[in-house]
């Protein structure tokens, strides 16, 4: 009994004398003894020294970096902490948030000519993916620049498998051979590829892409010291590791240029217990963090800045904190969840700047997100998330919150995504998901570099294939280049209570009959507010004649002020080879599906313009139109006029005997360069 409590008393003994080790880059000394360490008087000095004693420190320890200094490396993680007394990695001293970074700056430039100079630097690895101008992420040279026409894309007509693609308006006689062919595949991917040949009109290239792309899609060329024209452009040459750089007319003294040299850094596999505390991490040439496996790891007011790929790459660990931290210019995503990580909590935290440049993410599918989750009990909350390339907010996994969220700006250089964005495929269902209280805001859409630049599709919130039990409540979308809420073969959705205001569409569900069914959602009590008359309340379509089977809806507001009378739109096919489309009134829409009976529509109606005074006669022979079809003309068609009371003054009936019906009304003749 009494070696029991011997063990005891010496276990509270050690943790209760938790020991702090300093470190400053500027007064430091890594040939310092432990004991001196112990002392702010007499720190260590550098990330090497801590990585070589991480492995000695013990639960309760912390490791204190000097506040306004910077510190070069990665940060190794070699021992655990326990639940109640982890280890720290934080800071002392008053200033700034110590800077843990990879970044060096690039001096002893030497001119090549025509603005470019070049610098080199024994430090840089065989890749190069971060590069700043005066602490400003920089581009890596492009050809054509991104202020060029058309956002700097080509477009190329044809191609052939994955080997070669050919633009009749492309001519160079820059032979581009080992440069990067970067091409929008797919609305939703932009792909880096191996540019072998280029001979007249067409390129030749190698790639990894699993996506074959589309005719008519965009591309531009990178990696190539041609390409260097523009201030702040750069090229680099792994087998020199010597950096070329444009400063054109500009002196390279003028402007501080730095680089990434390192692949993270802060690196944990394994490890558990560690709290990242008031950090300032920058500069990597993969992940400013990376952790693999492990329980238990926090990071708090932390600032992970120009990271090469993701800010934050978490992978088949549990219990991950982040918690008041911001996560900025990073290339591919901000915080990267992946695999297998439960009870993982993101709150009170910034993702900005995601994947902002095209061409500097990776190549596939997910890539250009703001927050990815793939996991259970995740909770994602009071986080805000802007200007994002692609995604904002993508999840999967049961058990999932997202809550009180700001999501401003996304789909800024791919689209075909959204605020926040949910896909399970072929997966089994995934339950007891909620979207509570987010706002989501400005869905850009991309339409530079695709076939059809000016469509933009962006969703505020997207339900896309076989996502299932998910409920949306009291969230507020507006701004959206598409739909406010996009369902897409989903079900067992539970949509209540939001607010969905000037997007192209505020709600639209389609269905394709070779993927999950929509069924068994409820739609209740929302508000679908288009603000211009070009803008759909709602849009329904289906491969199968079941619209009615979509939903349950009811209590919801239709508001369309500026022309309230072609609210709803549905689509469903008549026969094999044709479709029924039609526009209803909210009034027309109860009546044929027996849905929304206790929704309304605008309260007030807005005139879409005022009639300031009249200058000439009505160019109509038939006046105000009011009586009778006086006056028109049709083709493949049957006219007639109607006043059965369904709308104020009569109007007419149009009944098509052909696919392409016209109906014209003759003003008589007009002068060119006259308003009428």
């Amino acid at each position: 009994m009494r070696s029991i409590l011997t063990l005891i008393l010496v276990l509270v003994v050690g943790y209760t004398n938790a020991t702090n080790y300093y470190f400053s880059s500027v007064s430091g000394d890594d040939s310092r003894t432990a004991s001196q360490a112990k002392s702010s008087n007499t720190p260590w000095k550098s990330i090497n020294k801590l990585n070589s004693i991480f492995s000695t420190l013990q639960p309760g320890d912390s490791i204190l970096f000097k506040r306004g200094e910077s510190f070069y490396g990665t940060i190794t993680v070699k021992k655990s902490g326990s639940p109640s007394s982890p280890i720290v990695v934080s800071c002392y001293g008053s200033g700034n948030k110590p800077v843990i970074t990879s970044f060096v700056t690039l001096t002893s430039w030497i001119s090549k000519g025509g603005g470019i100079y070049e610098s080199y630097n024994s430090s840089l690895s065989s890749t190069l993916n971060y590069v700043t101008m005066n602490d400003t992420p920089e581009a890596m040279g492009r050809y054509p620049n991104s202020t060029a026409s058309n956002n700097g894309y080509l477009n190329f007509e044809s191609h052939s498998g994955k080997t070669s693609i050919t633009d009749k308006q492309f001519s160079s006689t820059i032979n581009w051979a080992g440069a990067e062919l970067v091409m929008r595949s797919r609305r939703w991917v932009i792909d880096r590829n191996t540019l072998k040949s280029n001979s007249g009109t067409t390129i030749t290239y190698s790639t990894t892409s699993s996506y074959e792309p589309y005719n008519n899609m965009g591309y531009f060329i990178q990696d190539h010291i041609k390409t260097l024209d523009v201030l702040g452009e750069w090229y680099y040459n792994p087998s020199t590791k010597k950096v070329s750089f444009f400063f054109g007319s500009g002196s390279p003294s003028s402007y501080k240029v730095q680089a990434s040299t390192l692949d993270y850094v802060i690196n944990s596999e394994g490890y558990s217990n560690v709290i990242f505390d008031n950090l300032n991490i920058k500069g990597s040439n993969l992940y400013g963090i990376y952790i693999r496996s492990g329980s238990n790891i926090t990071i708090q007011k932390c600032d992970v800045n120009n990271s090469g790929r993701d800010g934050m790459n978490v992978s088949s660990h549990d219990y991950l904190t982040v918690e008041g931290s911001t996560i900025s210019n990073s290339q591919c995503n901000g915080i990267n969840l992946n695999y297998s990580g439960d009870h993982a909590a993101i709150r009170n935290s910034k993702i900005v700047n995601t994947s902002v440049f095209p061409g500097m993410g990776t190549n596939g599918d997910g890539k250009g997100i703001g927050l990815y989750t793939n996991a259970d009990y995740n909770t994602i909350e009071y986080n805000e998330i802007k200007n994002t390339g692609y995604i904002g907010i993508s999840f999967k996994g049961n058990n999932v919150t997202i809550k009180n969220n700001l999501v401003d700006s996304f789909c800024v250089t791919k689209d075909d995504g959204a605020g926040i964005y949910s896909h399970l495929g072929s997966a089994p269902d995934t339950k007891n998901r909620k979207i509570i209280g987010n706002i989501i805001l400005n869905g850009v859409g991309a339409g530079y570099g695709t076939d059809n630049p000016a469509y933009f599709p962006s969703e505020g919130i997207y339900f896309d294939d076989g996502t299932s039990y998910v409920e949306l409540s009291g969230n507020t979308v507006a701004n959206c280049g598409n739909n406010g809420v996009y369902i897409h073969n989903a079900h067992e959705l539970i949509i209540k209570n939001n607010t969905f205001y000037n997007s192209n569409r505020q709600f639209t569900a389609i269905q394709k009959i070779d993927h999950d069914y929509i069924r068994n959602n409820t739609i209740t009590g929302n508000i679908f507010f288009s603000k211009a008359a070009t803008q759909l309340t709602s849009y329904l379509k289906s491969s199968a004649n079941d619209i009615g089977q979509f939903a349950k809806m009811d209590s919801n507001y239709y508001a369309r002020p500026i022309d309230d009378r072609l609210t709803i739109f549905s689509n469903y096919p008549k026969s094999s080879s044709s479709t029924v489309s039609q526009n209803y009134q909210l009034e027309s829409w109860q009546n044929k599906y027996n849905k929304d009976n206790a929704s309304k529509r605008s309260g007030k109606q807005i005139a879409p313009y005022r009639l300031n005074k009249v200058t000439s006669s009505n160019r109509i022979g038939n006046g105000l139109f009011s009586s009778s079809i006086d006056g028109l003309l049709k083709a493949s068609c049957t006219i007639a006029w109607s006043n059965d009371g369904k709308m104020d003054g009569g109007y007419v009936v149009v009944t098509p005997s052909d696919r392409y019906s016209t109906v014209f009304i003759n003003i008589g003749s007009v002068t060119a360069g006259k308003k009428y």
